[in-house]
């Protein structure tokens, strides 16, 4: 029997098995990647990964240290995210409407803009200086990215598998203020990160030529201050996972969303793990002074 492929995404039931499998697929992979990552820290998987400051900790990024491409690359992942979340969320309204819960639209639609601002902080409060990521760590961002938007028709699909029903206003309301709760704090977060980095770079400009690479790179990376880094290393990472939560919560914890929301916390709590492995090194006196947590205050 011959399979349609352009009346594929008419027949749900098929669809729907697909598109869940295969977003399940990528959540467990990535999962997966994540456990590589932690039993194996100085594995390939960690040099191609890796970036920044992180990556003075790294061995063995010799050997891949060729396809290394510039960091603001990762205004394309904000960049393609939005369009085909926006494509989505048009998609869902207009032809979609049938299946496509309410609360799955506004999911599309947080994430579209999720990805707007992440875009125009990239453009506007971001320093990249030099530092590179290597081209498969590009790659995994536009795959995530992708596969999001994916989770998302696979979500609507559930809900209708499974006759959710209509949209609950409380629902609705709490995705809500965890969204913009968790948005605010990314940005203020970033936003401080961007002032100290500015801050920073001028410093390290006025630097004698007598001064060593080491101090210098110690001027760099100061352990930041203010709003909710006064309470855990990475509150950046705690939002961003507080925004992905928001995702579930509108549609209805699917199964494809709960892996989406692991793999995030899994993948943001070992980067905050080295962020603090790296403070430890370099500000251990203040990061014991401040009582710092991770990423979670008063958890980890």
């Amino acid at each position: 029997m011959k399979l349609d492929l352009s009346d594929l995404w008419q027949d749900e039931d098929v669809l729907f098995v697909v598109l869940q499998r295969v977003t399940i697929f990528i959540w467990i992979l990535a999962i997966v990647q994540f456990y590589a990552m932690e039993l194996a820290p100085c594995s390939v998987v960690n040099a191609l990964t890796m970036h920044g400051k992180l990556s003075a900790f790294i061995s063995g990024r010799e050997g891949v240290s060729f396809l290394m491409v510039p960091k603001h690359w990762f205004t394309f992942f904000y960049l393609v995210g939005f369009v085909i979340a926006a494509g989505m969320t048009v998609f869902f309204i207009n032809v979609y409407s049938a299946t496509a819960t309410l609360q799955t639209i506004f999911a599309t639609i947080l994430f579209a803009l999720h990805c707007w601002r992440r875009y125009l902080e990239c453009l506007y409060i971001t320093v990249y200086g030099d530092s590179k990521i290597h081209v498969a760590f590009w790659i995994g961002g536009m795959v995530h990215y992708f596969a999001v938007n994916a989770t998302f028709w696979a979500a609507a699909l559930e809900e209708n598998q499974r006759h959710v029903g209509s949209s609950k206003a409380t629902t609705i309301a709490l995705a809500f203020v965890l969204y913009g709760a968790a948005s605010w704090l990314q940005y203020h977060s970033h936003f401080i990160l961007y002032q100290l980095k500015l801050s920073m770079d001028k410093k390290k400009e006025n630097y004698t030529s007598s001064s060593s690479s080491s101090e210098v790179a110690l001027v760099r990376y100061p352990l930041p201050k203010g709003g909710g880094f006064d309470f855990c290393v990475c509150p950046h990472y705690l939002a961003e996972v507080g925004i992905y939560l928001s995702f579930a919560v509108l549609t209805n914890w699917s199964i494809s969303t709960w892996l989406l929301v692991l793999w995030v916390a899994c993948n943001l709590s070992y980067t905050a793990s080295q962020h603090y492995t790296y403070y430890l090194t370099h500000h251990f006196d203040e990061l014991e002074r401040r009582r710092l947590w991770i990423l979670l205050p008063g958890v980890w």
